[in-house]
């Protein structure tokens, strides 16, 4: 069993408007409540998922920016490019959008360039925090962090603070191809896998979740993807090397809504945390 931090995707939760939904009823009725009518809820629901698109795409074309200046444009070599390109997929960063930063990054050495940054924090019942950020203001980007964390129970914290809880590591996500388990074992641990977990959605269908030395995060991709698997996610990661912190109740809705806060950020790329957070 992979004793993982867990990781906060980039995109913040996003509503889906009744518009989405063919299958759905309409009520006739009249009158207002609490001020807002049935069009002006549905109008609301829109524009939040309008900005949490806006948002996750806004750090996509971030990523996908410094990732390029830092490594060019080829994805084979420039391993931080591959990962971007992945993330982009997985939340269906229009393909045009792609092509125009790669054009564009390449033709114009004047394009933004933001410094990554890795703060770490103290959570609420005493949890272990990393935020991982590209900025191009720094002093911006720690007085909300700061902010975010004071407001909720927490303290932003000095370098080093909570990274000793935590150990890199590159983390591989992809579908068993419909491969046994013991075949895919065989396959993982042959290419130097640290630990494997298996998350079934049937009999036959399972997410394969592999971590590996942080080192080994371009030559297991490529291994991998020679065995014929699909990776999904190639990327470095921050894994809890120690007890994970138990919550439930109150403190529960406290921690989640300080962990989606952080990611609501604009210049927040991952969430890295050892809470264990009880359904």
């Amino acid at each position: 069993m992979i004793s993982i931090a867990t990781r906060s995707l980039l995109r913040p939760t996003i509503e889906v408007s009744p518009s989405a939904n063919v299958n759905r009823s309409f009520s006739v009725w009249s009158g207002l409540r609490a001020g807002h009518s049935h069009f002006n809820n549905i109008k609301h629901k829109k524009d939040r998922n309008d900005r949490a698109k806006m948002s996750v795409f806004a750090k996509v074309s971030k990523s996908l920016l410094t990732a390029i200046r830092l490594g060019g444009t080829d994805p084979v070599i420039n391993l931080t490019l591959a990962s971007a390109l992945m993330k982009a997929r997985q939340c269906n960063f229009p393909n045009k959008n792609i092509e125009a930063i790669l054009t564009k990054s390449s033709a114009d050495k004047n394009s933004p360039l933001y410094d990554a940054c890795t703060y770490e924090g103290v959570g609420p019942n005493g949890g272990s925090i990393i935020v991982e950020a590209l900025t191009d203001n720094k002093n911006r980007t720690s007085n909300n962090l700061k902010f975010i964390f004071a407001n909720n129970g927490g303290s932003l914290g000095a370098t080093g603070s909570v990274g000793w809880a935590f150990e890199r590591k590159s983390l591989f996500l992809f579908g068993n191809d419909g491969r046994s388990e013991e075949q895919v074992m065989e396959d993982v641990m042959e290419g130097g896998a640290d630990d494997v977990q298996f998350n079934w959605q049937d009999k036959t269908q399972a997410e394969v979740q592999v971590l590996c030395p942080r080192e080994e995060l371009g030559n297991f991709k490529k291994y991998i993807e020679g065995k014929g698997y699909k990776c999904d996610t190639a990327q470095l990661i921050f894994e809890s090397t120690g007890d994970s912190t138990e919550v439930s109740g109150d403190e529960k809705d406290q921690i989640t809504r300080l962990i989606q806060l952080l990611n609501d950020d604009e210049d927040v790329q991952e969430v890295f945390h050892n809470y264990q957070i009880e359904s």
